[in-house]
């Protein structure tokens, strides 16, 4: 029953200069996610990090999971995933 446990999960876009890249990553998190539990939303980590993009996103350990493994099949070694903010 854990794995329909909702919650708020980050993953940072260690070096979002290529847009493309980004928006294939928010594209595909969407897509998994399909908005079922609730907005995605971007902004940048802060003024200090200007091309780190962090997105948060709401749903379960197991499509997170999943979303996690995709990525990192990607784009190895880009993201960090739900870390402490």
């Amino acid at each position: 029953m854990a794995g329909f446990i909702v919650k708020d999960y980050a993953t940072v876009v260690m070096d979002g200069s290529n847009t493309e890249i980004v928006r294939n990553i928010i594209e595909m998190i969407d897509a998994i996610t399909n908005g079922r539990r609730g907005p995605m939303s971007c902004h940048l980590l802060d003024k200090q990090h200007p091309t780190t993009m962090v997105i948060k996103t709401k749903t379960d350990v197991n499509t997170y999971g999943f979303i996690q493994r995709v990525i990192e099949k990607l784009y190895p070694g880009l993201c960090i995933f739900n870390p402490p903010m």
